[in-house]
């Protein structure tokens, strides 16, 4: 990849989107700039619209322990993490399982 298109892809990269990036290759899989450029650009609209709606409408909810909201990124992680297990083989699964705990 060019140097632009590098500073492009790491310019908008976020724990999100490097644990849906990192799949593919754990399974051996080729990705290339445009699939992370789309993933990227797309995971940054959203996290924008998400902020707007969350500064319009937040005021809203008097009560977000209710909905449970304070547990939706402990979930989003645990669920990138399941995903990834799912695509370590069996061999390397004690190691990645070592650094995790860790």
């Amino acid at each position: 990849y060019g140097f632009w298109n590098r500073i492009g892809m790491s310019s908008l990269i976020t724990d999100e989107t490097f644990g849906v990036a990192i799949t593919p290759h754990l399974k051996c899989e080729k990705i290339n700039d445009r699939w992370l450029h789309g993933l990227n650009i797309t995971a940054y609209l959203f996290w924008t619209f998400a902020s707007v709606v969350g500064a319009v409408f937040g005021k809203y909810i008097t009560n977000p322990d209710a909905f449970g909201l304070d547990f939706a990124i402990t979930a989003m992680f645990i669920f990138l993490a399941v995903s990834q297990f799912d695509a370590i083989k069996q061999s390397q699964f004690k190691t990645y399982l070592v650094l995790i705990v860790c």
